[in-house]
């Protein structure tokens, strides 16, 4: 049964998982294996306008390897409307099927300066 299948049924649980700043995801992957059981895991997107691992990649890998349920983040900070859709499409062909989309924070002033996109918010 899928989080989205839980909803109605029962309490349900979930916890945020900080994603993590490069490309070595077996410790992420291990601190989320000693959360469960859960319903779901968060996973953030960039936060606090840090780089960080995709959320969507991350919340693909969490569901491939511990079977769980990911609710990845999704800000619009960062895409113009055609690559949301791109990002989108891409989230629901590696099997997510559960986003959380926030505004997001403004990009953190570091080593590699970044300007937001926003072409759209969630108000839109």
């Amino acid at each position: 049964m899928g989080l989205i299948d839980t909803f109605g049924q029962k309490f349900v649980i979930t916890t945020e998982l900080g994603p993590v700043k490069g490309v070595n995801t077996d410790v992420a992957l291990e601190k989320a294996a000693d959360y469960l059981p859960l319903d779901g895991i968060n996973i953030h997107d960039c936060p606090m306008g840090n780089l960080r691992i995709n959320a969507i990649a991350m919340g693909s890998l969490i569901q491939s390897r511990l079977g769980i349920d990911a609710i990845p983040h999704f800000t619009c900070r960062d895409r113009s409307l055609l690559g949301t859709q791109a990002d989108l499409l891409g989230a629901h062909a590696t099997g997510i099927r559960n986003i959380l989309v926030t505004t997001g924070d403004p990009p953190k002033q570091g080593p590699y300066p970044s300007k937001a996109v926003y072409d759209y918010n969630t108000f839109d």
